[in-house]
């Protein structure tokens, strides 16, 4: 660039006589040229016209939205808990994927020596103090449990990892050698959980985390059968209303998880709801949840809850749209919308509120884990601070309504960007549009479809970013807005570049 730049210099400096340039005439030109250049550039610019935002509220294409789309999976640091939670509540949180590691519960001990202990006390219960006792066990892992259930938060825990000396392996990820024991473990951890547990989903991506190496099995699907049979069986034996069910497949190809679905030694009580994991540039489109309906369908279980209890943009892959990118809130915003639509969608967690600056806790398994990504929050000192992604959950799950209780989604008309609407469970219509554009803009809202009329409605527009707009109190309030002919129109809503705009019509 400098050398064309002395090139053009040079043009022009090395003959000032020319007859069409004159050195007097020269800072004319020059004003002439750059002002040219400057209308060039105006018109070159990138713009983003005016948004139209259309929704259908005689189009109900959800008539059972649940507030449980506003999840997150895993947990917080111990230390970091306390002030954790009350926060993800006034963010609108909803519910909670844990995960009980039982390696990390039970103590080390054999399998003989633990057989012995569960049957060798008073009226062949368990020896008070000994390896079975629960007493003697480490509930560290499990305290997150308690303090979602106290935020009123429905709860479930991901039950994963064989105790070592359990194992047939000698690793965690080996399968149980003794399924007696097994289920007495399992049936202690549901007990001891009681109400503070709604769900328990057994195993955690089979495909990944299950070694057959010393056990008896040859199939992936034998051995993830047995090991969730009977860790159902167990957890049925502690808690008669507690809802089970699994296997967290790591994937929409869903690998072991249709083979329990078709095994009909799984009874229906064993088996009340399934899930599993998606991560990539857009988790929901991609989710391939009418693929599972189906298979439910067609082996009798037809109508189970389907949880995705992990999602988030694809790991190992750079994007604007994770931790403190410029387009996080957009992305999340998008997600949940879609999920939004979803009939078959019973719940889903976001991953994750492991923290993004901290050593992650042993409980976890992952010895050395720290700054881990896609994060809901950070930890400083025991003292959570939640990152700008959780104001898509105050957006929609608070401001909107969404999180409140059942809602009905609508259909848009020529949406060219995320949008989406509804009528929340107390009446309210809302709706939310997302620019992800990195220029500004005016949105222009047509609601049409809305079951009532007047021109006394209060419409309060909400904006959420990951720069100032938190979306706790309203940025605009419009008053005596009208609804005429099943119809509103609100014009001219500003919206900031990388921004998700809500309105709430009270």
């Amino acid at each position: 660039m400098a050398t064309r730049c002395a090139s053009f210099q040079n043009k022009w400096f090395q003959n000032p006589s020319s007859p069409s340039l004159t050195l007097m005439q020269f800072p004319a030109a020059l004003k002439h040229i750059a002002a040219v250049a400057f209308l060039l550039a105006i018109t070159a610019l990138p713009s983003l016209a005016q948004i139209t935002a259309t929704i259908n509220y005689a189009d109900n294409i959800n008539s059972n939205g649940t507030p449980l789309i506003f999840g997150g999976s895993n947990e917080p640091n111990p230390g970091d808990q306390a002030s954790f939670y009350p926060l993800a509540t006034a963010s609108g949180v909803k519910f909670e994927r844990g995960s009980i590691h039982v390696d990390q519960v039970v103590p080390t001990s054999t399998v003989a020596a633990f057989l012995t202990a569960m049957t060798g006390g008073s009226g062949g219960s368990y020896i008070v103090g000994s390896v079975a006792d629960p007493s003697t066990w480490t509930w560290g892992p499990t305290t997150w449990a308690s303090n979602a259930h106290g935020q009123g938060w429905t709860t479930m825990a991901n039950l994963l990892n064989c105790p070592t000396w359990l194992a047939y392996n000698g690793g965690t990820g080996g399968i149980p050698s003794n399924w007696s024991v097994w289920q007495y473990i399992v049936k202690a951890i549901v007990v001891h959980e009681g109400i503070n547990l709604n769900y328990l989903e057994i195993l955690n991506e089979t495909q990944y985390e299950i070694s057959l190496t010393g056990s008896p099995y040859t199939t992936l699907q034998s051995a993830v059968n047995d090991y969730y049979y009977n860790g159902a069986v167990g957890a049925r034996a502690g808690n008669s209303s507690l809802k089970i069910g699994g296997d967290a497949d790591a994937t929409t190809s869903f690998n072991t998880l249709p083979g329990l679905i078709e095994d009909t030694a799984i009874t229906s009580n064993l088996l009340q709801f399934v899930s599993y994991h998606v991560y990539s540039s857009n988790p929901v489109t991609g989710d391939n949840i009418a693929s599972l309906a189906s298979t439910l369908s067609s082996n009798g279980r037809g109508g189970l809850p389907i949880f995705l209890t992990e999602w988030n943009y694809t790991i190992g892959k750079s994007c604007n749209c994770i931790d403190d990118g410029n387009e996080t809130v957009n992305f999340a915003a998008q997600m949940l919308m879609e999920m939004t639509g979803q009939p078959q969608l019973s719940g889903a967690a976001f991953f994750s509120f492991l923290p993004n600056n901290e050593v992650i806790s042993p409980y976890e398994d992952c010895s050395g884990c720290d700054n881990y990504p896609f994060a809901f929050y950070s930890g400083t000192n025991n003292v959570a601070t939640l990152l700008p992604i959780a104001r898509t959950w105050q957006l929609l799950a608070n401001d909107l309504g969404l999180g409140s209780g059942t809602y009905h989604t609508f259909g848009t008309v020529g949406a060219t960007v995320p949008l989406e609407g509804w009528v929340t469970s107390t009446g309210a219509v809302t709706a939310a549009v997302s620019n992800e554009s990195a220029s500004a803009t005016t949105v222009n809202f047509t609601l049409e479809g809305i079951n009532t009329s007047g021109c006394n409605f209060t419409v309060y527009a909400y904006l959420a970013d990951t720069g100032s707009n938190t979306a706790v109190s309203p940025v605009a309030t419009y008053s005596n807005v009208c609804i005429t002919n099943n119809t509103m129109t609100l014009n001219g809503v500003a919206i900031p570049a990388y921004a998700v705009l809500g309105i709430a019509v009270i």
